[in-house]
């Protein structure tokens, strides 16, 4: 059974006094039992205090962490989306640079049309691929289109449309700044992508 602690502490100050060989009267006992009883309520009070000020302390202290949490999320944010405005707008700069100069680097190319050959400047397929990129997608390649007309057998076709493939691509980096994606599709045609 749990005894009172102002019954605990007048025992304990009255084996005190009576260890330093003082004889206490039951009226001094009893106000020196109300006088700890008083202090330790009075402890107890202030002790209650700090603990409130500690508790309304540390509430304060997250409220403000979270707010800060809150306003580092939303300017990661702002970070996120200006950073991909300025990579849009350098990729619109490059592109625009690409399309006013798309004669540099140009070259001639064969397109095989009903048994017989065109000569094409590979700046005007340059400028179409490039707007295409500027519209965020992508550029089919015509058919037939070769690097030299000399080729007899499928094998040279083949390899001849595909370093016609690699001198465009190299083409369009050296205007871009961006090496373009090459895909071949299921029809067999190929798409020119900015990457």
């Amino acid at each position: 059974m749990a005894e009172d602690p102002s019954s605990k502490l007048a025992a304990a100050a009255q084996e005190l006094l009576q260890a330093a060989g003082v004889e206490v009267s039951s009226d001094a006992q009893k106000k020196i039992s109300a006088d700890l009883v008083s202090f330790k309520e009075s402890a107890d009070a202030k002790l209650n205090t700090v603990n409130q000020s500690i508790i309304t302390s540390r509430t304060h202290a997250d409220d403000k962490i979270n707010t800060i949490d809150q306003r580092l999320s939303s300017l990661e944010q702002k970070v996120v989306l200006q950073t991909q405005e300025i990579t849009k707008q350098t990729k619109l700069q490059n592109l625009s640079f690409a399309l006013q100069n798309a004669k540099l680097n140009s070259f001639e190319y064969h397109v095989h049309a009903h048994n017989s050959y065109c000569r094409k400047d590979s700046s005007d397929l340059a400028q179409d691929i490039i707007f295409s990129f500027r519209q965020g997608y992508g550029h089919f390649l015509p058919n037939g289109c070769l690097n030299d007309c000399y080729g007899y057998d499928k094998a040279e076709w083949e390899k001849d449309k595909k370093d016609f493939r690699e001198k465009l691509v190299n083409q369009i980096h050296g205007l871009t700044g961006t090496k373009p994606r090459v895909e071949k599709k299921e029809d067999a045609r190929f798409v020119i992508y900015y990457s």
